[in-house]
């Protein structure tokens, strides 16, 4: 039997803008903050892909003080 990833039901990550922790300041790009508040998920096939929005949207916060955060979260994983 062949198992093509294609035809699975789950993504294998997920892309999540979240409300950034009043008081938390992030010195990396991939920290990822306790948060409460999801404001969007986006189910993603790929890792590296995930990664790339995750650098230029969080350096895009840092640069301009944003108060949302991208993080990657592998399906199943906690919010």
């Amino acid at each position: 039997m062949i198992n093509n990833r294609v035809f699975r039901t789950q993504a294998d990550y997920l892309f999540l803008i979240v409300r950034m922790p009043i008081g938390w300041k992030p010195t990396r790009l991939e920290e990822t903050p306790d948060h409460d508040e999801v404001l969007s998920q986006h189910f993603v096939a790929s890792y590296a892909e995930a990664y790339d929005d995750l650098v230029r949207c969080n350096r895009l916060a840092m640069e301009q003080g944003l108060d949302e955060w991208a993080v990657i979260q592998a399906p199943g994983g906690e919010l």
